[in-house]
């Protein structure tokens, strides 16, 4: 095993392709009523003094579609990422994914939590002279709907109060950690209220929309080609921007991608594998793992009474039985770190008195023989098609040596939401994104309300008492208390093994060493700052 495992990390060129999730979350201020006045942090070079000057090209392999405003078309897909030269947000995160001002220069969530206050930044204004203010705030909010539908979490909201010009508070029924984390995403992205109130043909929605308060201003884009941003000389942040101006070249094939990187038409390649990672570090590019990352795991169907994975004895020989040091390294080729519970190392929601479930073949065999499978049993391994098969294949291989003998069985998205929701035998692969809001992103697939989300899993283990703790972390207005919950809830996790984590995988970007400070790794490429980037002659 050990020797055909040291073949596979070798031919392993291709990285899997994890499930998408639903929006990454940040975390609330704690309460009562309380208050963050901190100014955003500043830019802070990464080599030498900032220097002006210069076009940042970006390369991505999608994207580029319809553009327009947040609130017509959504921010699905890439629109964030290519919306942040001109559009910004109420809030932004920090490196530990907490809630910071933006346009919002500070904010308040009320004592009971039923009420969210932003106090604007007084002077900005939209790229048509605009004013934004308390007004603007209200028109983007109230008229978001993308596509014609208004999302659920906007529900909570009863009503709108401009307390005065530069104030907006938003008076809800209950608190919604669904609704928090959308200001530092796509929902709180503002737009000038002039501009959107401007009939326009869908041809021209980006330009005749898209005007916000960002560093750089919206000039031209060809659908699924190129956007390109000019630079903003009045922008609110003084001294800023750096460049000149930036534009995003969409490049679907990987390998003309990189080419282009060579050639110089980039200076930052976004989502590349990790064979690619690896080899444009040998040619001297700096590789960029982003920190809002997602977990792969696999998921026993420990609900069902009639599964040997009902017993927990036999989840953790499931979990003894995978290397997953070696499968990281196979999968990532060093760019994966382990996962060995559902939170990262480094932040508030993991819990380092765990003691991990290292490889441990004799031990997982001693456990499934404790639990009655001293022969072993059959069961089946349900992952997507976009799965990389060589994991898969190794997976089974782990499993089978200790006793678990899984067969594979492939199938399409539809079969496979299906499964989510009415339950499955056997073992589901998954992944699910981890950072200090994780409470949310657990709810998504460990909620015991199987119509809460689109991808709750039916036949995940849930152990007495969870579904009443993950709602308490769910409805809690308090940051700190939240953190502490959701801690609770990881750890319970990992105890009771409702699921196995695997390793976590970051995305990666390439970038040339004369690009600076465009922060992509601070949490999600969503979250660069294009105001702050500057490129060295």
């Amino acid at each position: 095993m050990k020797k055909w495992f040291g073949l596979f990390v070798l031919i392993l060129a291709v990285v899997l392709l994890l499930p998408s999730c639903a929006q990454p979350s940040p975390t609330t201020t704690t309460a009562p009523a309380v208050k963050s006045t901190s100014p955003p942090a500043p830019a802070t070079p990464s080599a030498t003094t900032p220097q002006y000057g210069g076009i940042l090209k970006i390369i991505i392999p999608t994207g580029i579609t319809i553009l327009g405003a947040p609130s017509e078309v959504g921010t699905g897909g890439l629109y964030s990422l290519v919306g942040a030269p001109a559009i910004e947000t109420l809030l932004r995160h920090d490196n530990s994914f907490r809630q910071k001002p933006r346009l919002a220069e500070s904010y308040e969530i009320g004592p009971d939590g039923k009420s969210f206050t932003f106090h604007l930044r007084k002077g900005v204004k939209f790229h048509d002279g605009t004013d934004c203010n308390a007004a603007a705030v209200k028109y983007n909010l109230e008229n978001y709907t993308p596509s014609g539908t208004r999302p659920n979490y906007f529900k909570v909201v009863t009503s709108y109060d401009t307390i005065d010009d530069y104030t907006i508070r938003l008076n809800l029924s209950a608190f919604s950690l669904d609704l928090w984390i959308q200001f530092a995403y796509g929902d709180g992205m503002i737009c000038s209220p002039t501009a959107l109130k401007t009939s326009t043909a869908p041809e021209r929605m980006a330009k005749d929309h898209m005007v916000g308060t960002g560093a750089f201003r919206y000039v031209s884009h060809q659908r699924d080609v190129n956007a390109i941003f000019e630079k903003v000389n009045s922008y609110w942040q003084k001294g800023k921007p750096y460049v000149d101006g930036i534009q995003f070249q969409q490049i679907a094939d990987p390998v003309t991608a990189v080419i282009a990187l060579k050639s110089g038409d980039g200076q930052l390649l976004y989502l590349i594998t990790a064979q690619q990672a690896r080899d444009l570090e040998a040619a001297g590019y700096e590789i960029v793992r982003e920190n809002l990352s997602p977990i792969g795991y696999i998921t026993p169907d420990g609900a069902n009474s009639d599964s040997p994975f009902s017993n927990k004895k036999v989840r953790e020989a499931a979990e003894y039985a995978i290397d997953k040091k070696a499968l990281a390294q196979g999968v990532g080729l060093g760019y994966y770190p382990v996962a060995t519970q559902f939170a990262m190392l480094g932040y508030d929601n993991y819990s380092p008195e765990l003691t991990p479930r290292n490889y441990d073949p004799k031990k997982a065999k001693q456990l499934l023989a404790e639990a009655g499978y001293t022969n072993g049993f059959k069961t089946t391994i349900y992952a997507p098609t976009s799965y990389n098969r060589d994991v898969l294949v190794v997976l089974q291989t782990y499993l089978k040596e200790v006793g678990i003998d899984a067969t594979l069985d492939i199938t399409d998205s539809t079969r496979l939401s299906s499964l989510q929701h009415t339950g499955w035998h056997g073992i589901l692969v998954n992944s699910v994104p981890v950072n200090s809001a994780l409470a949310s992103k657990i709810s998504m697939f460990f909620n015991a309300d199987l119509t809460a989300y689109g991808n709750t899993m039916a036949s995940v283990f849930r152990p007495p008492g969870w579904q009443d703790k993950l709602n308490a972390a769910l409805t809690q207005y308090d940051e700190n208390k939240r953190t502490a919950q959701t801690r609770e809830l990881c750890k319970i996790m990992s105890e009771e093994v409702m699921g196995i984590p695997l390793w976590v995988a970051p995305q990666l970007s390439a970038q040339d060493k004369k690009l600076h400070n465009i922060k992509w790794a601070q949490g999600h490429g969503y979250f660069w700052e294009p105001e702050n980037a500057w490129l060295s002659k």
